[in-house]
Parts: C-alpha cells; sequence; structure tokens
C-alpha cells in the first residue's frame, strides 16, 4: 500500500437536474474521468464498522481461522449504502459518517462504497429485494414486480430521496479524499439477460425503465456533482455474462444508454464465488479462449472449475473476463477502455461448488485475495478489492436463526451448496446480517494470496459430472444431484428447473446446453 499523493481533481459545471429527468450532460470525454488508478495511489480505508462486526466472530474462534479473521480485521473492503436510512449520520455505518471519519485522518485514505438502492432493486431473486418500489402492493407492502407503467414515481424517490444527497455528500468530500463507488449491483446485467419475457419481473416495462433510467441518471449525476470520483459500474461476473450473447447484450445497453464516458470501468464478481483465476495472453483472447484452451488444455489459465470452456464461455476465470469484455467494449464504444475492480472476497476456493450457478452462503468458501492494486494484468484490472464484506449474509434461509419464517426467503438460499441446506448446519440470516458460522469458514479456507487452489472437490476418476458438463450414464461419472444424463450431457430435472428458474446464470447455461443437446 502506497503513501498518499495529491488526488486528480477535474473541474466541470454543477448542475442541478430535475427529479424526475436525466441531467444535461457535460461535455465529458473518456479522458476526462480521473486517469489515475486510485488504488495503487492511496492507502486504504479500513471501516470500523466492519472491524466490530469481525471482532464478534474472533472473540469466539480458534486455531487457524481465528489467525485469518485477525488478518481479515486488517483489510479494507466496501460499504454498501442499500437504503435511504444509510446515507447520513455520525457513524462509520453511515455514508456521511465514513466520509468524514476518513477525511479526518493525516493520510485520508480511499474510501469504496456500493450504490445499490433502484426501484424494483434485486428483480431475478428475492433475497435483497430494496426498499423503492415502481409500484407497491397494498396487502404485502412489497413491491409489485408485476404491475406495468413508467415507474415516474420510485424512480422520483431514487433520485430525490437517494441519488442527489448521495452525490451531495461525495460533492462534499471528493476534493479532499479519494473516493470509489460502484453502481447498482446487478441492474444493467439484468437488463441484458432477463428481461426477454415481458410477464417476467426483469421483463416488465416498469422495471426495466426503473433501472434503464435509474442506472443512467445515478452515473451521470454522480460524475457532474463529484468529478473527481472513481466510478464503476457493475458487470456481475463470467459465470453470467461471459457468453458471447451475454456480454455483447451488456455492452450493447451501455452504450445505448450513452454514459461509458463517466466511467472508470467495471466491478465484477461482487457478493459472489467466481474464481480468480489466471489470465490467458493475448493471443489466446484474440483466438478465443475456448479455442486456445482446447489446444493448451495444460495451461494455468485453462483451469476451468465450472466447465464454462466447453459451453463456449470464454470467462472461466474473472481475469479472462474482464480481458474478454474489455476487448469488446474498445471496439465498440470509441475511446473507452473500460478497468476493473474483481470482488476477491470469497473466491479463496474455486472448486467447492456442485453447481456453479449458486450463489447463496456456499459452503466451503473462503477469504481470497487479500486487496491490493498488484494485478495479473495491471492495464486492465485496478485492483482485487473485497466488495462483498465477508461474513455478510447473501440471504437467509426459509427460517431465520430465531424461528421466525423469513420474508425474503430466496430458494436459492437452500441450495445443494449453501450453508443451511443440511440438517445439521445453522439458519442463515437475511442478506446482510451477520452469520458468524459463514465467517469462521471462510477464515478457515482462507487464500489471501489467491490462485484457487481447487477446494474441497478435487476432480477424480468416478467423480459425478458438473451440471452442463459432459456425462456418461452408467460408465462411473454420472450427475450431481438435481441433474441427469441426457444425450451425453448432465441436464437439470424438472424439480431442479423451477427451484433455479430466476437464476441469470442458470439460464445463460441452461440456453446454451440446450442447443449443445439438440445439435
Amino acid at each position: 500500500m502506497l503513501a498518499a499523493t495529491t488526488s486528480l481533481v477535474l473541474t466541470l459545471p454543477h448542475t442541478t437536474p430535475s427529479a424526475t429527468s436525466s441531467p444535461s450532460r457535460p461535455s465529458l470525454t473518456p479522458l476526462a474521468v480521473s486517469s489515475a488508478n486510485l488504488f495503487a495511489t492511496h492507502p486504504l480505508y479500513i471501516n470500523p464498522a466492519n472491524v466490530q462486526e469481525l471482532q464478534r466472530s474472533i472473540q469466539t474462534a480458534s486455531g487457524e481461522a481465528r489467525a485469518a479473521l485477525l488478518r481479515a480485521a486488517s483489510l479494507p473492503s466496501a460499504y454498501w449504502i442499500d437504503r435511504k436510512a444509510k446515507l447520513h449520520g455520525n457513524g462509520t455505518d453511515s455514508l456521511e459518517g465514513i466520509l468524514a471519519d476518513a477525511a479526518a485522518k493525516p493520510a485520508p485514505p480511499l474510501v469504496v462504497f456500493i450504490l445499490y438502492n433502484l426501484p424494483n432493486r434485486d428483480c431475478n431473486a428475492k433475497a435483497s429485494n430494496g426498499e423503492i418500489c415502481c409500484y407497491r402492493d397494498a396487502a404485502s407492502g412489497r413491491c409489485d414486480y408485476t404491475r406495468q407503467g413508467d415507474c415516474a414515481e420510485g424512480l422520483a424517490e431514487y433520485k430525490q430521496q437517494y441519488v442527489q444527497p448521495f452525490a451531495a455528500l461525495l460533492r462534499a468530500y471528493h476534493t479532499r479524499l479519494p473516493i470509489a463507488v460502484v453502481v447498482e449491483p446487478d441492474s444493467l446485467p439484468n437488463l441484458a439477460t432477463n428481461a426477454k419475457s415481458p410477464s417476467s419481473p426483469c421483463g416488465n416495462p416498469a422495471t426495466q425503465t426503473a433501472y434503464h433510467d435509474g442506472v443512467a441518471f445515478a452515473i451521470e449525476h454522480l460524475a457532474q456533482q463529484a468529478p473527481s470520483v472513481a466510478l464503476y459500474l457493475d458487470a456481475a461476473h463470467g459465470g453470467w455474462l461471459g457468453w458471447e450473447t451475454g456480454y455483447k447484450a451488456y455492452i450493447g445497453l451501455l452504450a445505448q444508454m450513452g454514459v461509458a464516458p463517466y466511467l472508470r470501468g467495471f466491478a465484477s464478481n461482487s457478493a459472489n464465488y467466481q474464481p480468480l483465476g489466471v489470465p490467458c495472453p493475448p493471443e489466446a483472447v484474440e483466438m478465443g479462449i475456448p479455442q486456445y484452451c482446447a489446444l493448451h488444455a495444460a495451461d494455468a489459465c485453462c483451469r476451468d472449475p465450472c466447465g464454462l470452456l466447453q459451453q463456449y464461455n470464454a470467462a472461466n476465470n474473472e481475469l479472462n473476463y474482464a480481458q474478454v469484455v474489455s476487448a469488446h467494449a474498445r471496439g465498440t464504444i470509441g475511446g473507452f477502455s473500460p478497468h476493473w475492480l474483481i470482488d476477491t472476497g470469497r473466491n479463496g476456493v474455486d472448486g467447492m461448488r456442485s453447481d456453479c450457478s449458486n450463489w447463496c452462503n456456499i459452503r466451503g468458501a473462503g477469504l481470497g485475495h487479500a486487496p491490493t492494486a498488484n494485478t495479473s494484468l495491471p492495464a486492465v484490472v485496478d485492483a482485487y478489492f473485497w466488495l462483498k464484506t465477508p461474513g455478510e449474509s447473501d440471504g437467509c434461509t426459509q427460517a431465520l436463526p430465531g424461528g421466525a419464517a423469513c420474508a425474503r426467503y430466496d430458494p436459492m438460499c437452500q441450495s445443494a451448496d449453501s450453508i443451511g441446506g443440511r440438517s445439521d448446519e445453522p439458519r442463515a440470516p437475511e442478506a446482510g446480517g451477520w452469520f458468524d458460522y459463514e465467517v469462521k469458514q471462510l477464515a478457515a479456507n482462507a487464500r489471501f494470496g489467491g490462485g484457487g487452489g481447487g477446494g474441497l472437490r478435487q476432480s477424480f476418476v468416478g467423480a459425478p459430472a458438473k451440471p452442463f458438463t459432459p456425462c456418461e450414464r452408467g460408465g462411473g461419472r454420472g450427475c450431481t444431484p438435481g441433474y441427469v444424463c441426457e444425450r451425453g450431457l448432465c441436464m437439470p430435472t424438472a424439480e431442479r428447473l423451477e427451484e433455479a428458474r430466476h437464476g441469470a446464470a442458470f439460464s445463460a447455461m441452461l440456453a446454451h446446453a440446450r442447443r449443445r443437446v439438440g445439435s
């Protein structure tokens, strides 16, 4: 970690857009966005609120897990501003309090926030549905994802009561300390892959309008009000958008929205478990990584714990995903060369899932690469960083730890790979709640230097084939539970289809597998 240096501060005209229309765009070019990697030139902020959470588990931990938790408490992580109540306050559990605390330090450190509060948020799942709705169901008080319209009221609330106060606080501090913001995880990826059916929650015109207009407004308004802040738009992960159709749709949406000039780049693997891996050489990206790895299977960059390469997905790891998407973005959006943040908070183990479409409180996961700007692709990846605070739950089991029913239960949080999916495991709290059992398991499996290491399910002769990969019925390689061998490929049963009907990564894998089975 390097000493603080003077950050680049740009002066742009400050305007106050209306709450219901996009702001007028200043004359931004790609070079008007900060050209510095803030993660390489500043100390990194360690949030006392996150440390306090870890201390709760350190007190009752022992052995290697305790040692790993102690180290984790000395490392930085992002802070999620996922509801309006977190905007203002004096403590370091609020945007305002964190900014004030960081600015008061002798060498102001880089602080990282997640802006996450769109209307109809998390349209493709249930665990992280938000507080702002396009339309609210009167009976349940929750968002009605089926009601169609223009989401005018929800967008006005988002802009006036969330984005504009967020931007005002950044404006007050952005010349005093370095700041990075990751914008709306899962939003644009959901539009790119889950909005084809008007009857689906993500396909509802109200939700599509909320995401498209809300994300564009947030990026433009933050860039206008605090131009030295580094903005990274969430780009899901390679297991979701790594197929050519996925990342091309995503970049196409970004080009259509016209906000690329305001961005430093993208964030990937936010709150997920995809492997960091080893980057393939430039010639592999040009050739096509699946084709390259078919010829160079022993190359470390071709390790493929999720079996994606044989599905013609080039993103067998997140470093390859960043390379492939960046190459397409450069060729599609003139002058735009994105830089990346990769979340390594929970991907220290890369072979622990029986099904890589599972994403909730994964059993056997480990703390991943410690936050650093010393990356394997310095020209592309700004930093490995803990965007999701390790130990905070992804979502709840059907019954909460106290026994009550979980109002935001998502079946994926009791998947075959999820903690709480077995009778001998503790129940999981709601998304964002502290999960002591999980963080101790993450610590026990920690790999702070990265490298993956294969994890708990090393390949061996006779091992069950993973979903959507080749299988040999009766030949010692059947399929993992929930899948059956169909014409040489592990395909999901009807029960598994119903369980994972909303999973974006699952849907993409299924579409490609069906094409292969049908060929």
